[in-house]
Formats: structure tokens, C-alpha cells, sequence
């Protein structure tokens, strides 16, 4: 049951880091069309 039990400090911890991995693949994205574009 412990092992289920997720604390709000893990999930939060879990979205923020979400949420920098998916700013990261937007940086890529928006780098890579910028360098296409120039």
C-alpha cells in the first residue's frame, strides 16, 4: 500500500519536471524552425 500511496510533493515534483521537459522540446522546435526559416 506505501508503495501506491504517491505524496503531493511526488506528483508535484513529477509535473514541474513534465512540464521542463516539454518547455525543452518546444525551445527545440521553435530553434529548429528558426534556423530553417533563416
Amino acid at each position: 500500500q506505501v508503495g501506491r500511496v504517491v505524496s503531493d510533493d511526488n506528483k508535484q515534483s513529477l509535473t514541474l519536471a513534465l512540464d521542463r521537459t516539454h518547455a525543452v522540446a518546444v525551445g527545440r522546435t521553435a530553434a529548429a524552425k528558426i534556423l530553417r526559416l533563416g
